[in-house]
């Protein structure tokens, strides 16, 4: 066993039934881990984004790589979901030693046929606060406080949550600035509560990443892509 082996060690991944998520979790298989897939596409073509992707395939991958991949369909906005895959992992492994925040909402625009709109933040619908707010920064935050007893139960771990440069510099529209700027914070600040534990908690800039959802954009396939308004990951 080399000394980058996760053999033995358990992993939850949300967001992974595509995009950066869905290459994570396969890293972790890869070496060896036990992981558990989030998401909420478990039928090919049936996501809001219109994007290939499952949370089984990611599963499938995961364990034709060397892990150990589990499906566990779920809707990241939903506290409840959140606390029954944590009490599942708890009965089914005993420990949770990563956790990768991967959960991202708000891209469907790019995908389900509407004209992409560059304007200012208030051309924007105001949904798409809630969008990346809710699925973004609330659901990296509620998945991390389940979490983290059972992390501390198992020993040293990692809290990952994915992030972007758009947390530091102006990346339109506002809101995805402002979730990012907000998950960069929370991840610092979980760090400082879980250093006692050993338990280090950081946020990941993957920068620009051929996700399905980046290839699929049109403006992007154009060779219109600009800083206003790539997507980083997810």
């Amino acid at each position: 066993m080399d000394d980058q082996s996760l053999v033995g060690k358990v992993a939850l991944v949300t967001g992974a039934s595509r995009g950066v998520g869905r290459g994570i979790a396969r890293g972790l298989g890869e070496a060896g881990a036990t992981v558990y897939v989030t998401g909420r596409t478990t039928v090919e073509g049936s996501a809001p984004s219109r994007l290939p992707g499952t949370v089984q395939r990611t599963a499938q991958q995961v364990t034709a790589l060397g892990g150990t991949g589990i499906a566990a369909p779920l809707d990241a906005s939903d506290d409840d979901q959140i606390a029954g895959l944590i009490d599942r992992i708890a009965a089914e492994q005993g420990r949770l030693d990563v956790l990768v925040n991967s959960a991202w909402g708000g891209y469907e625009r790019f995908t389900d046929g509407s004209d992409f709109n560059p304007g200012p933040f208030w051309e924007q619908p105001l949904s798409l606060w809630d969008s990346m707010h809710r699925v973004g920064v609330r659901a990296h935050y509620v998945t991390s406080a389940l979490a983290a007893p059972l992390m501390i139960r198992s020993g040293p771990g990692l809290i990952v949550s994915l992030s972007s440069f758009a947390g530091q510099v102006f990346v339109p529209p506002v809101p995805y600035g402002v979730a990012h700027a907000a998950i960069d914070r929370l991840a610092r600040d979980m760090a400082e509560d879980l250093r006692p534990y050993k338990i280090t908690s950081i946020s990941l800039y993957p920068g620009l990443v051929l996700t399905e959802g980046v290839l699929s954009d049109r403006t992007l396939a154009r060779g219109r892509g600009s800083r206003r308004h790539v997507r980083t990951h997810r």
